[in-house]
């Protein structure tokens, strides 16, 4: 981790100094390249941090850090971030949730993780001007689901599979959308196993997709760790 992220930190903090101009004034395209060095390194730096936490995952290393929160707070606060970032496609985030839904036992940080990791492929596979749902609901009396819902291209079946596998993407029918590198739904349902959850997929063509999270509301220890 420290021999990836000194060098780009370093390409990142020069390129925050270039375009601050503190040393002189740049003309648009010198703006312009600055600002695609910085977008390169956030993108770089993000995929480092899936492949780090997918090593761990894969060596058995990761540690959750379960403890109780409130799925509707949870779930609004997720709304907030994401609504700028889909607005730049047009595409309204609707929340559906009940208030009383209650509490679930879980790594909150990592279910946020998954839950962006979900709303990220929804905005990649939605046109502009529909629309993305974050929603929770009642499973049996043990367990919750959390979902992401789009009204996208779908998912084709072959690709249905492989998606959760490292490095495998879906196609996608819009040329400008901009693709990670296959590692989001791995780590999805690598982070939802070691809750002791399940993902679900629901899809047609056309029509969009709905991927669902089901967790336990409780986790059987206070630590869980990668078998």
């Amino acid at each position: 981790s420290y021999q990836l992220r000194t060098p780009l930190n370093s390409i990142m903090g020069f390129s925050e100094i270039l375009t601050a101009e503190y040393f002189g004034k740049l003309n648009d395209k010198q703006k312009e390249y600055t600002k695609d060095i910085s977008d390169a390194g956030q993108r770089l730096l993000s995929l480092i941090d899936d492949i780090l936490d997918l090593s761990t995952i894969e060596a058995g290393y990761l540690e959750l850090k379960p403890e109780e929160f409130k799925i509707y707070d949870m779930l609004g606060a997720l709304q907030d971030v994401v609504t700028d970032w889909a607005r730049k496609k047009q595409i309204e985030v609707t929340l559906k949730c009940p208030k009383n839904i209650g509490k679930v036992e879980a790594d909150e940080r990592r279910i946020k993780q998954i839950l962006l990791n979900l709303i990220s492929n929804a905005i990649t596979f939605t046109p502009e001007g529909n629309q993305i749902t974050i929603g929770a609901s009642r499973g049996s009396d043990e367990t919750i689901k959390l979902y992401i819902t789009d009204t996208g291209t779908g998912i084709e079946e072959q690709d249905k599979e492989k998606i959760f596998e490292p490095f495998e993407k879906a196609e996608v029918t819009d040329k400008k959308a901009e693709r990670g590198a296959g590692l989001g739904l791995s780590l999805v349902k690598n982070i939802a196993e070691l809750h002791g959850g399940t993902v679900e997929l629901d899809t047609e063509i056309g029509k969009g997709s709905t991927f669902t999270v089901i967790l336990p509301r409780k986790q059987e220890t206070s630590t869980q760790e990668a078998a």
